[in-house]
């Protein structure tokens, strides 16, 4: 009947109420392309309608969900247009929801020229969207091709995440949404990973060559103690990770301490034994080096299985939760193996329905 009446009564002052009434229909049976095109139909025979702002809404919402990129962005351009300056959140929630085609369309360039326009435009309305701008922005730095990755801007953009975070009073953070949080955690994983990295850049094996004995196990226990302090920098930026409790980011801090541990371990392991010591020596010497490195190696398997029993509770495999099965399959084979089933992986990196809580902190491994 309202088909009917659209085709021939065009001129009735109750199209438009039945074009939205189509579109809203086809809404309620899923059929999303083809209320689309009715909401666009009726947004452009009808702009000023008042329910003309919402049709372009739910329209471009429809075109994204429908990967239909340039739709969508065309409506949300004219959305945006139509906002008052009192519908500034909406404004801001539709230019950010823009981001998202770029993202899909792997546009790096654009895509950090969109989020800092964002920030600027943005500034003062809500520090939960900003929080991911920012994030947001650091990912796509680190996404160019190689010739123009910029790690230094990368690490800008994530310590701007943090460092609103940190402005926001302790007892507002918990208002924030699971988005914004889930951005934080992943500005600080990543923060803590260039630590991390440097870190592995470093050889702590290296000693100069001594024929004293003394002088070269003071070496050996200088570069320990310095690899040991650095260690426990980023492990304190991995625990931060995890007292926020998302359980992506949490399952990767997880790994990461893992990793941490088996880097102290293997160091250990593959410390020189002084060259004056004969065969018998030096084999006796590397014996207690892997004696010693025995309780980081215990840790790092500790934070794997961790990590391993909590993917499992919540059902959220990894690439993380892979590379922890595979590295404690490595360092206990006796008791762990690698499993090379096929696992359902997350489509959405920060799933709001997984809320429980995660694994804080790990038991201390004392200084051998």
């Amino acid at each position: 009947a309202r088909v009917k009446l659209i085709n021939e009564v065009p001129q009735s002052e109750l199209v438009p109420k039945a074009l939205y009434q189509i579109a809203r229909n086809l809404q309620s049976l899923a059929i999303y392309s083809q209320a689309s095109k009715a909401y666009e139909k009726f947004a452009t025979d009808y702009p000023r309608h008042e329910d003309a702002t919402e049709a372009l809404r739910l329209a471009a919402q429809f075109r994204l969900g429908l990967g239909q990129l340039d739709l969508a962005t065309k409506n949300l351009k004219k959305y945006i247009k139509r906002l008052s300056r009192s519908d500034k959140k909406q404004a801001m929630i539709a230019y950010f929801e823009l981001g998202s085609v770029l993202r899909e369309r792997k546009q790096w360039s654009k895509m950090i020229d969109h989020y800092r326009s964002f920030t600027k435009k943005f500034k003062n309305v809500d520090a939960g969207y900003l929080i991911r701008a920012y994030t947001l922005t650091g990912n796509a730095y680190v996404n160019l091709p190689k010739r123009m990755r910029d790690h230094r801007r990368a690490r800008g953009a994530y310590q701007a995440a943090v460092k609103l975070y940190e402005r926001i009073p302790k007892k507002k953070r918990k208002d924030l949404s699971h988005e914004a949080r889930s951005a934080v955690a992943e500005a600080i994983f990543k923060l803590a990973n260039y630590e991390f990295e440097r870190v592995k850049k470093v050889d702590f094996t290296k000693v100069r060559r001594t024929k004293d004995i003394k002088r070269h196990i003071a070496m050996v226990q200088k570069n320990l103690k310095k690899l040991a302090k650095e260690m426990r920098k980023v492990k304190t930026r991995y625990e931060r990770v995890l007292s926020l409790n998302i359980e992506s980011w949490g399952l990767a801090a997880l790994t990461q301490i893992g990793e941490m541990y088996y880097l102290i371990s293997t160091t250990i392991e593959k410390t020189p034994p002084p060259r004056i010591f004969d065969y018998e020596m030096q084999e006796a010497y590397r014996a207690a080096m892997i004696q010693q490195a025995e309780t980081p190696r215990n840790a790092a398997i500790d934070a794997y299985k961790s990590c391993l029993e909590k993917s499992r509770t919540v059902q959220w495999f990894n690439e993380w939760s892979d590379l922890a099965e595979r590295q404690i399959a490595k360092l206990s084979p006796e008791d762990y193996r690698y499993s090379i089933e096929e696992r359902g992986q997350p489509t959405q990196f920060h799933q709001q329905q997984i809320r429980r809580p995660i694994i804080t902190e790990l038991p201390q491994v004392e200084e051998e």
